[in-house]
């Protein structure tokens, strides 16, 4: 296993403390979740990103919910 070393001034320190402590994990833990949470929210909004660009380039046409409900008719 890797260590990684962090500086954190006391404050930064406190706070993420409390929230671990909150959470009910250590701080390690809690730091360790709080970065793959980030890095699948990155790597979600990339995958988003990019299937955005291939469908703006495929010039497809798109219909927004509303227009879908209307056209088939369901009340909602």
């Amino acid at each position: 296993m890797s260590i990684i070393s962090i500086r954190l001034n006391n404050d930064e320190k406190t706070l993420l403390k409390k929230v671990a402590d909150f959470e009910e994990i250590d701080l390690s833990s809690y730091i360790k979740k709080i970065v793959f949470e980030k890095l699948e929210e990155e790597y979600d909004l990339k995958l988003a990103e990019n299937a955005y660009k291939i469908h703006t380039e495929s010039n497809q046409k798109t219909h927004s919910f509303e227009s879908v409900v209307e056209e088939l008719g369901i009340d909602i």
